[in-house]
């Protein structure tokens, strides 16, 4: 039996995804200039007001709005935006429950990612997965 040796081509994006061919890394390249990632905050403690005890990523893929359509999400996810230190109904101690930045997306965690949001306007999901788009963990939710 003979060996012989066969090179080929593997096209490689700035994500880090592998393809086979120019024209599937091309095409994944025109697909994901509309997304932006955002970092998450959240699981807040009320208790003490320490801080966000929990943090993961987002991926939002529409034309413009991603912010809006990444807030829309966690108001239901996440429930309201503010909150109190122990309770107390006061100025003093009003905080906000999550919140969220727009980051560099390769600065993403792939592990990490907890929510994908898609605009209904594209013909072809982006996210395979996008009916599993919730992956929040948390010990108890406070809402």
């Amino acid at each position: 039996m003979k060996i012989r040796k066969e090179t080929f081509s593997v096209y490689v994006t700035e994500d880090g995804k592998r393809f086979e061919s120019e024209d599937d890394a091309n095409l994944y390249v025109e697909k994901i200039k509309d997304v932006k990632a955002f970092k998450i905050r959240y699981d807040f403690d009320f208790t003490e007001g320490t801080g966000y005890r929990k943090y993961g990523y987002a991926l939002v893929r529409t034309t413009n709005n991603h912010s809006e359509f990444l807030e829309y999400e966690l108001y239901k996810i996440l429930g309201n935006k503010i909150g109190f230190v122990q309770g107390v109904r006061s100025s003093n101690a009003i905080s906000k429950s999550w919140k969220f930045d727009q980051v560099n997306l390769n600065d993403v965690d792939k592990n990490n990612i907890i929510v994908k949001v898609e605009d209904s306007m594209y013909d072809d999901s982006l996210f395979d997965d996008i009916d599993k788009k919730y992956w929040f963990s948390c010990e108890a939710w406070w809402f």
